[in-house]
């Protein structure tokens, strides 16, 4: 997998542009395979130092808590090893050109002499890191010994729920679950079926402090088992009026042993729900019974019958017909996993007419012990920020500007408004809580390598930077001499080097402003810097990393006559959807005066000083203007001449300091989910169903996300092996699914067969409509060329997405199982083939 590199030097960009690399023949076969182990060696290591990082993080601040002379006695931080290994391009993605195989074989052969030799370096990181925490253990035991009081709120949350380990066996090695049953031989059985669907299994999840028991109503026994497992069930019993569930790791393996059924939650579907980004919505509501839900959804008055809800909630009298409602801080999946398991689900339409999902879900989080019916704690929380609570909330903003010969205004704009910021700030106290980046791009060398470069780094997205370093960085940004060929330029270039190539992490707002007049050249253009970016895969790139994207789009009479707008406006719609999805980011802008332009950043930078001013007394960002305006905002006419309303720029900057503050705050505060055994809730705000609450996901493994890709991989090969050709198509498919097949003639007699035989078999279980698992032959052959590539490039597309969440360290959770293979992370139901 493509691991991305967050390196904070970027020296080697800041003293010259990037040029795009030369096109590469791409691997297929036993070298794809070779590259693409290759790529998740490297993940690994990576994600390992990152890791150990994190941990070091945290040993500072409780060192900076102990008194100062069991400070001294502790060793200094370990420094950081170096991720960057050659073979990878300056974007993190490992390029291993296929034309000459021995060659390739050869470079290969280096890139993983290299993982090595970092693999060494990273164990003896983490072995120090380690070192570090005995004797960081030991000096908060002796400050508590004198009385001294250790902050351990600046330990890493997840650090209060105790590791689950597997139990020993007697020479004191690790023991499997099969081991903790080994005297209770068991033949082999299959799982219960789901009575509703005799496809599924039967499967559960376990909650956190559930333990093994060799019979029904027997005593637990050993450690704790991983929280949030998925295990098969075997049985169920009664004993002494309490449920139990035999359990077992998968149907081809022996039953563990027997669970509680109060300690397990059940679950047959893999799909979840996660809560939408904050902002504009309201929170969720769980209700006890559908019926009252459905009730509220389909009455006339369902938007003032919910807002009435919300009212009796802050007035401490909730009502009696639902059992908890999501926090007022946000919860954040990264810091404080939770799963909001599918148990059941129903169609629904609000009386507008608009159509919802009714979910059934269960409530688990790692801090679970034991569920109610009803979570009286979720009622009783409130957001209270104060300025201490507050004191460390920073804002970043990157500019990423188009700075081709047309551009000339908008960047003396740039500069001029961060000018009047630093002025406005100036002694004001406040400067050091936002920072300011600016990357430009322009477009392929080939054409004129006067152009200079494709994409530079003008000014690092830096919290320590001062007022004049930035100024005069910025200062440096001028317009290329020279016309780019054609309309479209390298936009996804510039905004992949400000997503991946940043240090996004001491910022808690994350803003990436795009500038151009110009589309975005798509990732499938051969005089693209990145191959495979789109709108799509850069929009995931931001949603990963919390960052939001707001395309400033400068209409211009040249571009109208030559037809740019409608496709560009496309792309930057699309790539808008991020930090809160309900609020569409796209501003359209007259560019036929620079004043419009000047005058919506200028509004921006006074929201942004407002916020961070607001910050220091203990105020969040309010969300008037958006909210007002409506989460959906109306295309400009076809001339593409009208723009958006003056001050939207601002309304969108304060949602979505106000959507941090709130995510922020949960952090800070360890905010959890609500806990509860069951309950009913909407998909959409019950307030405004133009509005998402939550998203359904698929709550996958590393594992089962590469094993995913690999399947993609050897399809869109297939498309690639077979030409134009939708015969051969399929027979590539028929021939590659042979070769692993358990039964070899029925993948050949049959291509849905063989396709079903080359994907990963949870994709088949799944309750939804997979595209890839319709496909046949006919079908195929019916769709026209432009189709079938189409078809084939948003596999790509989803491709390089799978790529992008497996090498996000930061939100997978290892969930006690001590593989990272095993770690797991609710992937968008939208991004599955």
């Amino acid at each position: 997998m493509a691991a991305i590199v967050r390196a904070v030097v970027l020296s080697v960009m800041l003293l010259g542009g990037v040029v795009a690399p030369p096109a590469l023949a791409r691997c297929t076969g036993e070298l794809a395979s070779q590259q693409r182990a290759t790529q998740d060696n490297y993940a690994r290591i990576v994600a390992s130092i990152d890791r150990s990082r994190a941990k070091q993080a945290a040993q500072d601040s409780r060192i900076d808590a102990l008194p100062a002379d069991l400070r001294d006695t502790l060793p200094a931080s370990a420094p950081v090893p170096s991720t960057e290994v050659d073979g990878f391009d300056p974007l993190g993605a490992f390029r291993l050109d296929c034309s000459d195989a021995a060659a390739a074989e050869a470079t290969l052969g280096t890139v993983e002499t290299d993982l090595v030799a970092l693999a060494r370096a990273a164990v003896d990181f983490r072995t120090a890191v380690d070192a570090r925490e005995e004797a960081l253990v030991a000096a908060e035991a002796q400050a508590a010994e004198r009385g001294a009081t250790v902050a351990e709120e600046a330990a890493p949350e997840m650090e209060a729920v105790p590791e689950a380990r597997e139990p020993e066996t007697a020479d004191g090695g690790a023991a499997t679950g099969d081991a903790v049953m080994e005297a209770v031989p068991e033949t082999w059985r299959e799982p219960l079926r789901a009575q509703d669907n005799p496809q599924l299994f039967q499967r559960v999840l376990t909650l956190p402090d559930s333990r093994l028991a060799s019979t029904a109503g027997g005593t637990a026994e050993g450690d704790a088992l991983p929280a949030f497992s998925v295990l098969y069930v075997f049985a169920r019993e009664e004993v002494a009026g309490r449920g139990w569930v035999e359990v077992g790791r998968g149907f081809a393996e022996p039953p563990l042993g027997w669970l509680e059924a109060d300690k397990t939650a059940a679950w047959n579907s893999m799909l979840v729900m996660q809560f939408a980004p904050r902002g504009l919505r309201e929170r969720v509501l769980f209700f006890e019974n559908r019926e009252d839900l459905a009730d509220i959804i389909t009455s006339p008055f369902f938007a003032e019958d919910a807002a009435g809800l919300f009212e009796a909630i802050a007035t401490g009298s909730p009502d009696e017909r639902f059992i908890a409602i999501e926090p007022g801080a946000a919860v954040d999946y990264a810091d404080r996993p939770y799963l909001l398991p599918i148990l059941d689900w129903k169609g629904e339409r609000f009386d507008d007419g608009t159509e919802t999902t009714l979910v059934k879900v269960a409530s688990v989080t790692l801090t679970t012990s034991s569920r109610q019916a009803r979570d009286e704690r979720s009622f009783e929380e409130t957001v209270e920020p104060t300025p201490e609570v507050l004191s460390d909330f920073r804002i970043g903003v990157v500019f990423v500007m188009d700075t081709t010969v047309s551009m000339g205004p908008y960047i003396r704009r740039t500069y001029q408004t961060v000018e009047s910021f630093y002025d406005a700030f100036a002694g004001a106290g406040v400067g050091d809580a936002v920072a300011f980046g600016l990357v430009g791009y322009r477009d392929n060398l080939d054409h004129d390598p006067r152009l200079e470069y494709v994409v530079r780094v003008f000014q690092p997205l830096d919290p320590a930077a001062t007022a004049p370093q930035v100024l005069a960085n910025l200062r440096t940004v001028v317009p290329a001499r020279v016309p780019t060929v054609g309309w479209d330029e390298d936009a996804f270039a510039g905004l992949a080097m400000a997503l991946q190539r940043t240090d996004w992490d001491p910022f808690d707002a994350r803003f990436v402003i795009l500038v151009t007049d110009a589309g975005a050249r798509s990732g499938t253009d051969p005089l693209a810097f990145v191959p495979g970016a789109d709108a799509r895969t850069v929009q995931e790139a931001a949603r990963q990393r919390g960052v939001a994207v707001i395309p400033i789009h400068l209409l211009t009479p040249e571009a109208a006559r030559a037809g740019n707008i409608e496709r560009a406006r496309q792309q930057y719609q699309v790539l808008s959807v991020t930090g809160d999805i309900a609020d569409a980011k796209y501003l359209p802008l007259d560019a036929t005066s620079d004043a419009r332009f000047a005058q919506e950043v200028s509004l921006m930078a006074q929201s942004i000083a407002a916020a961070a001013a607001g910050v220091l007394e203990g105020e969040l960002a309010k969300a008037q203007a958006a909210a007002e305006q409506g989460a959906t905002e109306a295309p400009p006419p076809a001339n593409g001449t009208a723009d958006a309303p003056v001050g939207r720029l601002a309304d969108i900057v304060t949602n979505e300091i106000f959507r941090a503050q709130l995510e922020y705050l949960g952090r800070q505060t360890g905010t959890d989910a609500p806990s509860f055994v069951e309950g009913w809730a909407a998909d959409l705000d019950i307030t405004d169903p133009d509005i998402a609450a939550m998203e359904v996901s698929v709550f996958l493994t590393r594992n089962q996300l590469n094993a995913l890709a690999e399947s993609i991989a050897l399809i869109t090969d297939g498309f690639k092996a077979a030409e134009t050709s939708p015969e051969a198509f399929f027979e590539q498919l028929q021939m590659l699914a042979a070769r692993t097949a358990s039964d070899p003639d029925a993948v050949r007699s049959d291509e849905t067969a063989a396709i079903r035989e080359i994907l990963p078999d949870f994709l088949e279980a799944l309750p939804y409509r997979s595209a890839i698992l319709r496909l046949n032959r006919d079908y195929w052959a019916s769709l026209s060329t432009a189709s079938r590539q189409g078809f084939i490039e948003e596999l790509e597309r989803k491709l390089k997405i799978y790529d992008e969440l497996y090498a996000q360290t930061r939100n997978w959770y290892d969930f006690g199982a001590g593989d990272p293979a095993l770690e797991a992370y609710p992937v968008r139901l939208s991004l599955l083939p």
